[in-house]
């Protein structure tokens, strides 16, 4: 019996940090990643079997999204301040946080918890700090992806209240509901995305 295709009004987008990842986790204990043609083929019946449930899927290259993040990041010679390890890697003050979601409603219980022993608040404390110790208070934000941009605003705003010029925003995958989003509250601030949907 075949499954009946939900039909989207905008592509279900996935990317492909599978690899990256795990090779990543597997160097760090010891173990060996599998080759590339393995994580070739997992991809592609990936997609596959996620096309029978959403019908327009886009897969995108882990590696086309680090190098245009990279890229963009360059272009300008400004502090970074990344919310992803995973597509960036460089010289950053990293903010290793994540959304927090009440267990049994899945509604959200909270803005922000921290991935690591140090907390969110103590993280954002500390890049203030280093970034304000500068001799312009100014910065561009690396993420991988924005869908509704809502949790980006609260970190600009915070940001403006310390004192913190967010200039720019880099991003792997930007949505037309978070471009909006954001431009209508910050126009001041330059969105540059590799892949907009």
């Amino acid at each position: 019996m075949q499954q009946e295709q939900t039909r989207m009004p905008h592509p279900y987008v996935i990317s492909q940090d599978i690899r990256g990842l795990l090779e990543d986790w597997a160097s760090q204990r010891g173990f060996c990643a599998p080759d590339l043609g393995f994580f070739r083929e997992w991809r592609g019946k990936f997609t596959d079997k996620l096309k029978t449930v959403f019908g327009n899927v886009h897969s995108l290259d882990e590696e086309e999204i680090k190098e245009g993040i990279r890229e963009r990041v360059a272009r300008f010679s400004l502090p970074v301040i990344s919310m992803d390890r995973a597509y960036f890697e460089g010289d950053a003050y990293y903010l290793d946080i994540t959304r927090l979601v009440h267990p049994s409603t899945l509604e959200k219980e909270q803005f922000i918890g921290s991935r690591t022993g140090e907390s969110a608040e103590e993280q954002l404390a500390r890049i203030v700090g280093m970034v304000k110790g500068r001799e312009r208070a100014a910065a561009q934000l690396v993420d991988d992806v924005l869908f509704t941009g809502k949790d980006l605003l609260k970190l600009l705003a915070y940001f403006s209240r310390q004192g913190i010029v967010i200039s720019r925003v880099v991003v792997g995958v930007l949505t037309g509901e978070a471009s909006q989003r954001i431009k209508k509250s910050y126009p001041e601030v330059e969105l540059d995305a590799v892949h907009e949907y």
